[in-house]
């Protein structure tokens, strides 16, 4: 069986003078829990925007993690690419 993720990236475009924020990237197959993860990185790194992509196989993943990313970032811009969004929405 071939393990598949659901990759994320969350951009700031706000400048700042200590530490330059421009994006993070979380890749759900790296961690033990993408959720609580993923809902630390939007917490810590308040993104202007966040895109998120996965295969087609990943749908399920894919709509849990737009739904913690939605609950966490309400106003947040949200960006889905990748197969499965291409192919479905």
């Amino acid at each position: 069986m071939v393990s598949s993720s659901i990759g994320i990236n969350v951009f700031n475009f706000k400048c700042t003078k200590k530490i330059p924020r421009h994006s993070r990237i979380l890749n759900t197959i790296t961690c033990e829990n993408a959720g609580e993860d993923a809902k630390k990185i939007i917490s810590e790194f308040a993104p202007d925007l966040i895109e998120i992509r996965a295969l087609s196989i990943c749908a399920g993943r894919f709509k849990a993690m737009a739904e913690i990313i939605r609950q966490e970032a309400p106003k947040t811009q949200l960006i889905a690419r990748g197969p499965y969004s291409f192919a479905s929405y």
